[in-house]
């Protein structure tokens, strides 16, 4: 939907649902006892009215984001935000947000890196707030070494499934870097608890390179595999990963899950046909 027409549409939503609650009391009680209650309670009508400018000073500050975003302009939406954030040090984690967004769709990761040490110098309590999307320069750079320092530093900082995704990317890094041994533990861990089966599912994939080596990964690898083909279909497991498509770690190894699809449903084809 059009941000003018999403704007439009709020403020009648809203217009409309205070117009309905300032009539009822008139159809419940009367136009007299209506007329005494808004008396009384006028600073309600004070309070919405300065919700709604609010709101709608929002949405007209920001309308050069929002317009370059609805356009696609991307180099555009770019230098806008640039000059917001390095030109004024006007830094919210909106911007940063849409900015390394941006970054990613133009192919730009080593910007990503700029925009940390920005970050860094002039607003670092916002840092380990996008410490896992700071990481996507690192992991699109191939460097194993910087993978392994980075996500070594971030993965005790974070919780849930980011944490989940930092730890795959130490171990994706250290993969990478020759030292299966040294992942081993991590990757196993995340194949048999972690709470994302995108991650349990790359983590196993990973195991298999070396499951021939060791038999509690080739049994972890086997009963793993089995458990995710139980649980997904090709074509559930294909819904699952276009739902993460906007997520911008799925984005970064989208060819890596690719590989890992094919990998984990062998004949049957990863595009979700039996």
């Amino acid at each position: 939907m059009k941000f003018k027409a999403l704007f439009a549409l709020f403020n009648v939503i809203v217009v409309g649902s205070f117009l309905i609650v300032a009539v009822m009391p008139v159809f419940m009680i009367g136009g007299e006892y209506a007329a005494l209650f808004w008396r009384d309670n006028w600073p309600l009508a004070g309070l919405f009215l300065l919700v709604l400018i609010l709101l709608n000073g929002y949405f007209v500050a920001n309308w050069p984001l929002f317009s370059r975003l609805e356009s696609q302009d991307w180099d555009g939406l770019i230098g806008f935000l640039e000059a917001r954030i390095y030109g004024k040090d006007r830094i919210s984690a909106q911007s940063v947000r849409v900015l390394i967004n941006t970054y990613v769709v133009k192919a730009k990761p080593e910007q990503i890196t700029e925009l940390e040490r920005h970050l860094r110098e002039k607003k670092p309590a916002l840092v380990p707030r996008f410490a896992l999307e700071f990481g996507i320069s690192h992991l699109l750079s191939g460097d194993a070494e910087r993978m392994i320092d980075y996500f070594s530093g971030i993965k005790g900082q974070l919780s849930g499934r980011r944490k989940e995704w930092a730890e795959w990317n130490y171990a994706f890094g250290l993969t990478l870097n020759r030292q299966a041994e040294r992942s081993r533990d991590t990757l196993l861990r995340l194949a048999r608890a972690a709470r994302s089966p995108i991650v349990r599912a790359l983590s196993l994939y990973l195991l298999s390179n070396f499951a021939q080596h060791d038999t509690e990964v080739t049994s972890t690898v086997r009963e793993g595999t089995d458990r995710l083909r139980a649980e997904f279909a090709p074509k559930k497991w294909r819904r699952l990963l276009d739902r993460h498509r906007s997520d911008l770690q799925v984005l970064a190894i989208s060819r890596i899950l690719d590989e890992c699809t094919e990998w984990l449903f062998g004949a049957q084809d990863a595009n979700g046909r039996q």
